[in-house]
């Protein structure tokens, strides 16, 4: 147990949030005010360590317990089962669209070169403009990203997208608009679906 990242620090935030919130959802922001974390970013790790660990779920900006500490075991132990077969349909998927041939950090389109950026449906807007920052950093020349997930994801990345067209990098100059959307794969239950954003300037 104690090999487990920050586990005490994280089982002691959970109770916390059990006792504040309950099962209804909350944000960061609302969970900051009740633990009284002046810094963000120990807070951030510790909520996202709990839903890697199954302890919560997460829906956008919002999160929510999954398991009371009072529940019964069967409901911890159908949690934990659900979460393994959904890592090994995402582990089955990215292995089956990202080979050697589309794994590259870069890909052409029309003429230009945009930067990967994988999306899975846990990453909210912060965590896919973090990896942007650091894919246009490793790769300056590019003329933008492309964000790349699960063909079932296509409706967050473009969520994202809008975000971003709309409101830029907040940590860099940066503008984007989305010029192509397209779906690659040789069958429907594995498809990548990529989306590919412009840097413009301005």
């Amino acid at each position: 147990m104690n090999t487990l990242p920050a586990v005490e620090d994280c089982l002691d935030l959970y109770l916390r949030i059990h006792d504040h919130f309950g099962t209804e959802t909350f944000t960061r922001e609302r969970l900051a005010e009740v633990v009284d974390h002046d810094d963000d970013r120990p807070l951030r790790r510790l909520l996202e360590l709990l839903v890697a660990y199954g302890l919560l779920d997460r829906r956008g900006e919002r999160y929510s317990v999954q398991c009371a500490p009072d529940d019964g075991i069967d409901r911890w132990r159908a949690v934990a089962v659900a979460r393994a077969e959904r890592l090994h349909r995402l582990v089955a998927r990215r292995e089956s669209v990202t080979d050697a041939a589309t794994r590259d950090d870069s890909l052409a389109h029309d003429g230009e070169t945009f930067a990967s950026v994988y999306v899975d449906d846990t990453d909210d807007v912060d965590a896919v403009e973090t990896a942007l920052v650091d894919a246009l950093t490793a790769h300056p020349a590019c003329d933008g990203v492309v964000l790349r997930a699960a063909g079932d994801l296509a409706a967050t990345v473009q969520r994202v997208a809008d975000r971003l067209s709309a409101h830029g990098v907040e940590r860099r100059p940066w503008r984007f608009e989305k010029t192509a959307t397209e779906l690659v794969g040789a069958e429907k239950d594995h498809l990548e679906f990529r989306l590919y954003l412009r840097r413009r300037s301005g």
